[in-house]
């Protein structure tokens, strides 16, 4: 077993046990406590990554810019999985080299478009424009049935930004054209990044015979719901292998589980340490990146878009009917940003009275022995601290009222 799949499936083992560090909570109405053993964090714990893939959406649905996308699919020819799987080097090249293909083949549609229009008009084009396109990849080496399928869901802008620093959509995508480009760009980069055996020359070439037509790429189309499908991304990335919900039965021997695949569903019976292998074989290696950001939703160039998409929707709405909108638009995404914090603040409910309770002390586990932080003084001064800051935040809210009350006066004027 790798050194990954032993301290994941120990740190399960030791969810919510307080011997490993809990919180104690107190309810100031009926005097009730309250013990809570820490989780894990896990990747293996169902309970924790649940929660963990629920906030970390809502971080990389914060990521994306304003800019339209589409969801893709790229899929890794089982030839092929063998050679690329828990080798994390060799994966990178992967997704890397379908960025590459997916904006040199966005950079020919729209070039073809521009082309299109300008012939229609009698004109003729000097030259072809660059254009940086965004993409945000997740990783998966499963599939439904728990053996090894790799494969990358991407949402990708639909388009991107010009060289004239124009905002562009493309109409219609070549998957004929991206197909062969993923293909060429993956085994050319694979081919220069692995040893040049014969055996390794020899699947590179087998790949380029089997696939004349190029890899698998699915595009699911527009992307409506943007958190949406990001949740969708992180639920396979985050969560085990598979989900309680797909359990139907244990009898201490075998474990069955169902699974979809193309709109219909089997059911699967496994040995028990066969079952625990298939779920543990897809732990990925520490440090290892499994959502990757290019393009314009990188670090190196998403100040940059965010300004360029700032002028541009800036230039878009001057009527005053599209001013009121977005100040509406505006004061609505507060609200919810609002809302959004307090369903992620922890609250813990009173089991005799039902009202919240407060955190007393937690205890926390340093060179095997608990170590106690908090008590009663800490207590006392976290809730004066609280009183301070929420008449702070009222004071706040007050004079943001009368001043955004103000501006829709002055747009109104």
């Amino acid at each position: 077993m790798r050194q990954e799949e032993i301290e994941e499936v120990e740190k399960m083992l030791r969810c919510k046990d307080p011997r490993y560090g809990f919180a104690t909570y107190v309810c100031l109405g009926c005097g009730a406590q309250k013990i809570i053993g820490f989780s894990c964090n896990g990747r293996l714990c169902t309970y924790c990554g649940y929660r963990h893939a629920r906030e970390y959406a809502e971080r990389l649905a914060d990521r994306l810019l304003d800019l339209p996308y589409r969801f893709f699919t790229f899929t890794i020819p089982a030839g092929l999985r063998s050679l690329v799987n828990q080798n994390a080097e060799l994966l990178k090249i992967v997704q890397d080299s379908m960025f590459v293909a997916l904006q040199e083949t966005l950079e020919v549609a729209y070039n073809n478009e521009l082309a299109e229009k300008a012939s229609k008009k009698g004109l003729k084009r000097e030259k072809d424009l660059k254009l940086k396109t965004g993409m945000l990849a997740g990783l998966q080496t499963f599939g439904g049935d728990m053996k090894t399928h790799i494969h990358e869901h991407c949402i990708i802008v639909d388009g991107g930004i010009d060289e004239y620093s124009q905002i562009v959509n493309v109409r219609d995508i070549p998957m004929a054209l991206l197909r062969r480009k993923v293909q060429y760009h993956v085994l050319t980069n694979l081919r220069k990044a692995i040893p040049g055996t014969w055996e390794n020359q020899r699947l590179i070439h087998e790949m380029f015979q089997k696939y004349p037509k190029g890899f698998v790429v699915h595009d699911s189309g527009k992307a409506k719901n943007r958190k949406g499908i990001v949740r969708y991304i992180v639920r396979y990335i985050r969560h085990p292998a598979i989900a309680n919900s797909r359990l139907i039965r244990y009898d201490g021997d075998e474990v069955t589980f169902w699974y979809e695949h193309k709109k219909e569903r089997y059911t699967v019976v496994m040995k028990v340490f066969d079952f625990i292998e298939s779920v543990i074989k897809h732990i990925p290696q520490k440090h290892q990146k499994m959502i990757r950001y290019y393009g314009l939703l990188s670090r190196k160039l998403r100040k940059w878009a965010e300004k360029v998409i700032d002028v541009w929707r800036r230039n878009e709405k001057r009527l005053l009917g599209q001013q009121l909108e977005l100040f509406q638009n505006l004061l609505e995404s507060k609200k919810e940003a609002d809302e959004q914090r307090n369903r992620n603040r922890l609250q813990i409910l009173c089991p005799r009275c039902f009202s919240e309770m407060e955190l007393l002390f937690i205890a926390y586990l340093k060179d095997n022995e608990l170590w106690v932080l908090g008590g009663w003084r800490w207590l006392e001064q976290r809730l004066i601290h609280r009183e301070m800051m929420w008449q702070e935040k009222q004071k706040r809210e007050e004079e943001s009222a009368q001043l955004d009350f103000l501006s829709a006066l002055r747009i109104a004027a």
